[in-house]
């Protein structure tokens, strides 16, 4: 019973929180809003050290998790935008996470990503797609938006410039006690 309340709680406080920040979400063009937060999949993935990740490890800060792969000429396009975009919150309790869905080795990826001088983000790996497919994300790129209890509150499907005042504003609001 205590823990349905403590789930309850959380999205009730969830829920209150995107109406809090209703202003800055509705700012993002192509920023899907879900009307109940969305619980996240409690599947690992891989840092490029090999280091073994959950979604759960971030709760407490606000999250950007995006869907890419190296094929992916729009996913490619948009890098550049999030990796400039993880710079300016880096002290906004707030974090930008690449997850690749490539099936390759992680060395190939890791190599891609030096190629491209994207050293300036943490990048991760999903090899099985085991979080894409428990979110039923089917086209890339896709970005969610979690907030700090860990719940995605939208998402933008496609790409988008993420080095914009609005997401800042949006990401300042979530950021909020």
């Amino acid at each position: 019973m205590s823990v349905c309340l403590i789930l309850s709680l959380s999205v009730n406080h969830a829920s209150a929180q995107n109406l809090k920040c209703e202003k800055q979400l509705r700012a993002i063009e192509k920023l899907k809003i879900h009307d109940e937060p969305i619980s996240m999949p409690k599947d690992s993935f891989l840092s490029m050290d090999g280091t073994s990740v959950r979604l759960q490890d971030f709760i407490g800060q606000t999250v950007l998790l995006n869907h890419w792969a190296v094929w992916c000429p729009p996913c490619l396009r948009e890098m550049p935008s999030l990796i400039s975009l993880s710079k300016k919150i880096e002290s906004k309790n707030a974090v930008v996470i690449p997850l690749s869905m490539d099936r390759s080795s992680p060395e190939k990826v890791n190599a891609f990503i030096k190629k491209k001088e994207w050293q300036d983000l943490t990048f991760y790996q999903d090899q099985k797609m085991a979080i894409p497919r428990a979110l039923d994300i089917r086209n890339i790129p896709v970005t969610q938006i979690i907030n700090k209890s860990g719940l995605e509150i939208a998402r933008v499907v496609g790409m988008y410039e993420w080095d914009n005042p609005e997401v800042l504003n949006l990401l300042d609001c979530l950021n909020e006690d």
